[in-house]
């Protein structure tokens, strides 16, 4: 784990670097009325950045994506699990709201508030 942090933290820091010189010369030289010279040096960005990720990955010659440690994995089985059922107590009442108000108002309330909205 600690080499896929490793990797990927000077991986990212090396993208912010050349996206933060990169960004604003592109936005200005591609800038026009609608927008498109942003959404283009917006891409150019990440496309450069990313060439630039890749050539320093293969000439130190480490791998993009180190092997896992599995032992590690398997530990977090009981974390994962506790974590899913915390989304799921926060998310269910949220959605499962909209069922409930069907279910419990009546057609007629319903109908009444459909047509004076």
């Amino acid at each position: 784990m600690n080499a896929i942090t490793a990797t990927a933290d000077k991986a990212g820091r090396a993208r912010l670097r050349l996206l933060a010189c990169f960004l604003p010369v592109t936005a200005v030289l591609l800038h026009d009325q609608v927008g498109v010279g942003i959404a283009l040096s917006w891409v150019a960005g990440t496309v450069v950045s990313l060439l630039v990720v890749v050539l320093q990955l293969w000439l130190t010659g480490k791998p993009a994506l180190p092997r896992p440690d599995w032992g590690v994995l398997r530990g977090l089985g009981r974390l994962t699990m506790t974590h899913n059922w915390l989304n799921l107590a926060i998310s269910v009442p949220w959605m499962l709201l909209p069922v409930l108000v069907t279910v419990t108002v009546s057609p007629s309330a319903a109908a009444a508030f459909t047509r004076s909205a």
